[in-house]
């Protein structure tokens, strides 16, 4: 790697984990952010409306002393309320965020930290997955410059949600499992296997107690494997399914727990649930915007009229062009492994989004009927977004891909 380009990426990364750490207690703390809030605290639907009935707040910082956890609020009370009324959440983030206030104390900048840690641990498990997959730290270091300076990626480090550790289980568990292919020769010792498929089936656990939309990853992750191995039943394809399947069975309780609740689940996703529109050109224009904001954004929302395209339009358009072009040629790589690892990361998570509703809404953890306008939103790709950063950090490098230096 030339001296310039290596600057050039230091400074990309030193600039990404800066406008990660600027100004996050300053935003505006929005209504998800309430929720969690809330969500974190235990609070059931009757209390919250008590508490703001006669209206009285007015800072973020005033509803997070309000609701500050004490000995009143237990832990259980938190997971009482995702149990029975917050159905379409799952309890590993609010965990973590729970023990984390604990600890740091409640105010909007710890409040969002856990986030910022999140998506900071992200970027160097992120390099070494682009480095294992290419075998070229040039195309390692785009791919994590890209993800670092990424405004999808810094909106949400700064967002006290559970996407930021979703992306960081989901880049783990994608480690874990090109790690664990690596392992099946011969030549590696079966307890090197052993350790690398038990540590993708935790991540693969952890993913699923993060985010309703986790199996969609497990999935893809599924296809990648059964295509590196030529779809051949072997010890790979073995070692996948026990190990997916270890963490299907962990989340069983969870199931099991929100079972008697599921109409609730029912309502809460029925929000995603509108009519999908057949107009092309409109289907076009979110995918340009979806595409587009993992690279640069211009804060326009998906609703803004078409005929307000120019400027802005022709910019969402050449990146959106070039985005798909990176795709298609580094899926036609004579690399299998690697074209299929682009195509898994960019096309399976977001499949089914894809399809019409079929009446259940995204939240129902099996493959559910999902409706494309409601979830063009940038917040449901993150799978693909790291697609992205690797199809663009391979692209960028171009005959050098090969370089092992």
């Amino acid at each position: 790697m030339g001296r310039p380009l290596a600057i050039t990426l230091l400074i990309a990364l030193l600039l990404g984990i800066g406008l990660r750490c600027w100004s996050l207690d300053h935003k505006l703390f929005w209504v998800d952010e309430v929720f969690t809030t809330l969500d974190v605290a235990g609070y059931t639907d009757g209390e919250i409306a008590a508490l703001f009935h006669p209206p009285r707040l007015t800072t973020a910082q005033g509803l997070i002393d309000t609701v500050a956890l004490d000995s009143n609020r237990p832990f259980r009370a938190m997971l009482h309320s995702l149990i029975t009324e917050n159905t379409n959440h799952v309890p590993l983030y609010y965990a973590l965020t729970y023990g984390w206030i604990k600890l740091f104390g409640q105010s909007v900048t710890a409040l969002r930290a856990l986030a910022l840690v999140f998506s900071l641990a992200a970027l160097p498990l992120f390099y070494d997955l682009s480095r294992r997959l290419f075998q070229s730290p040039i195309v390692a270091g785009l791919a994590v410059a890209l993800m670092a300076v990424s405004p999808f990626h810094v909106l949400y480090s700064q967002e006290a949600r559970p996407y930021s550790l979703w992306m960081l289980i989901t880049v783990l568990s994608s480690w874990a499992l090109v790690t664990s292919l690596g392992t099946e020769s011969a030549s590696q010792p079966r307890q090197s296997r052993r350790i690398y498929w038990g540590l993708y089936g935790a991540a693969a656990s952890l993913g699923l107690y993060t985010f309703l939309y986790m199996p969609l990853v497990l999935v893809a992750h599924g296809l990648y494997v059964v295509i590196c191995q030529r779809e051949r039943w072997c010890p790979a394809v073995r070692h996948y399914l026990l190990a997916s399947g270890a963490a299907a069975v962990s989340f069983v309780p969870w199931l099991l727990a929100i079972a008697p609740y599921r109409h609730i689940l029912r309502d809460n996703a029925h929000w995603q649930l509108q009519a999908a529109s057949r107009d092309p050109l409109l289907l076009l224009h979110h995918l340009g915007l979806t595409l587009a904001r993992g690279f640069i954004d211009f804060d326009l929302n998906y609703g803004f009229s078409p005929d307000r395209w120019w400027p802005y339009g022709g910019v969402i358009l050449a990146v959106g062009a070039l985005v798909i072009y990176s795709l298609v040629i580094t899926i036609a790589m004579p690399i299998w492994p690697l074209g299929s690892c682009r195509s898994y990361c960019w096309g399976c998570p977001p499949s089914p989004l894809w399809r019409s509703k079929w009446g259940w809404g995204s939240s129902k953890p099996v493959f559910p009927a999902i409706s494309p306008p409601a979830m063009w939103g940038p917040n449901w790709w993150w799978p693909t977004g790291w697609g992205g950063r690797l199809s663009g950090g391979l692209r960028i490098c171009g005959r050098w891909w090969r370089s092992p230096s």
